[in-house]
């Protein structure tokens, strides 16, 4: 039933008509700033409420990047310096427990660089900082400037890494770089040796020495040419003329000759960073691209990988790595011509995508390394047994025995024939002259290294 109201309802007037009649209500109007602005507040947990009101402007914006974490090590490392050369000065530091909302004990993970050596990262920490504009004066009204970095460290990702923000009215791309560009300069891992996932490559025992690497005189000549035009590309002079400042080779052959060597020589002798990597390092194009980031933060360098064919195998074979793309990006360089050297190995360089063993700029050579030839072998056995006694005809018949064998195949047999002069020795009356090696103790240890299963050397079957 209708019930008249009690009170006069005043006449509307004429329909509205054109524009006025597609005016809305004043209940439903709205617009997209304000929507973006309500799902904000709405949304917005003790962090953004804590950001929003400590910038307190409504141009306030964040930029980020996700650093793997021993970059993001490497900037904690230098923060606080660089906030003190910049004038920033931290007003607070909290870390907040979302689902309670509440402040918490702020946390540190250690990242483990060796036996002594750590590097820090914070786990979700937030750093509200403030310093004086210099062009304050020049804006009646105008305050400090400021700016809340954020620091989230998680060794859970798949590669480890850390998020990085930072909130701020003002240029937060300009903050980060400026931070970056500081740590690529200060950073303590410059000019050290160390697997890709920061531990530090620690040697065991003596330093290896390059004249107990036994190589072809032209493998050595061109592998000494590619390691000193790397080293003269940051000599001013040449840099003006445009030597390009990276490069890189692939070390090619059978196993056992030579080639991880040669990586554990420069790992102990170069000047410049030596970053050692295996194929888990280069899991996908993220993790590719993460290597090649810190190696141009620790530029120069020198960047070890090993068995390239396990993620560079050829488009063609219809099984390509997801990292080989990243891989082929990467080696062509970023902006700026960085200086850092690539040196792969491989054991088959006939399965590696073709553009890469046959592009110069990427690999601009590939070196051979194979069995040594009888003038290295001869010179081999005699540094191995110089402090044996041995007779020169049995060295020599020891030389034709192993005709092909590799070099860690003839560093086995002379192990083997030490080990068994040895224990002959052994049944004797101690004493103090050097271990006797006789044809019999050689012959015992090249029968050894014959009867392993699938043996690779054919030489060892001929006869002197």
């Amino acid at each position: 039933m209708h019930r008249s109201l009690p009170f006069p309802v005043p006449d509307p007037g004429p329909v509205p008509t054109g524009a006025e009649a597609a005016a809305p209500p004043l209940h439903v109007v709205t617009s997209e700033a304000f929507q973006t602005l309500l799902e904000r507040a709405l949304h917005a947990g003790p962090a953004d409420r804590l950001i929003g009101q400590f910038v307190d402007s409504p141009a306030a914006t964040w930029r980020g990047t996700r650093l793997g974490v021993l970059r993001a090590g490497l900037a904690w490392q230098v923060l606080s310096g660089h906030l003190a050369s910049e004038r920033w000065e931290v007003r607070g530091a909290v870390s907040l427990e979302q689902r309670r909302e509440a402040p918490v004990t702020p946390i540190l993970t250690a990242l483990r660089l060796g036996e002594s050596e750590w590097l820090e990262l914070p786990k979700d920490l937030y750093l509200f900082l403030e310093r004086n504009d210099p062009n304050a004066g020049l804006r009646p009204g105008a305050g400090p400037m400021r700016a809340v970095l954020h620091f989230d460290a998680d060794f859970d990702y798949s590669p480890p890494s850390a998020g990085i923000r930072v909130f701020t009215a003002g240029d937060g791309i300009a903050f980060l770089e400026s931070w970056f560009a500081a740590t690529r300069q200060q950073n303590g891992l410059r000019g050290r040796s160390l697997h890709a996932n920061g531990r530090l490559l620690e040697s065991e025992g003596p330093a290896p020495e390059w004249k107990r690497l036994f190589l072809a005189p032209e493998v050595r000549e061109r592998l000494d040419f590619a390691l000193r035009r790397f080293a003269a590309a940051r000599e001013p002079r040449l840099a003006a003329a445009g030597l390009r400042a990276r490069g890189g080779l692939i070390l090619a052959g059978p196993p056992g000759n030579g080639k991880t060597s040669v990586g554990r020589l420069l790992a102990a002798s170069s000047p410049c960073t030596f970053i050692w990597a295996t194929p888990s390092d280069l899991a996908d194009d993220d993790a590719v691209r993460e290597l090649f980031e810190l190696a141009r933060w620790l530029a120069p360098a020198i960047l070890f990988l090993e068995d390239l064919d396990l993620v560079a195998e050829g488009r063609a074979r219809g099984f390509p790595s997801s990292a080989l793309g990243q891989l082929m990006t990467e080696l062509d360089g970023a902006p700026g011509d960085h200086p850092l050297f690539t040196i792969a190995t491989t054991n088959r360089l006939a399965v590696i995508e073709e553009a890469l063993r046959n592009r110069p700029g990427r690999f601009d050579q590939v070196i051979e390394l194979g069995p040594p030839d009888a003038r290295l072998r001869r010179r081999f056995l005699a540094a191995r047994f110089r402090d044996c006694t041995l007779a020169e005809t049995d060295l020599t018949w020891l030389g034709n025995r192993l005709d092909g064998a590799s070099g860690a195949e003839i560093e086995e047999v002379c192990n083997a024939a030490l080990f068994l002069a040895h224990e002959a020795a052994s049944e004797s009356p101690a004493t103090a002259e050097p271990v006797a090696v006789t044809r019999t103790h050689l012959a015992e240890a090249v029968g050894l290294l014959r009867r392993q299963p699938d043996n690779p050397v054919a030489g060892f079957g001929k006869e002197a």
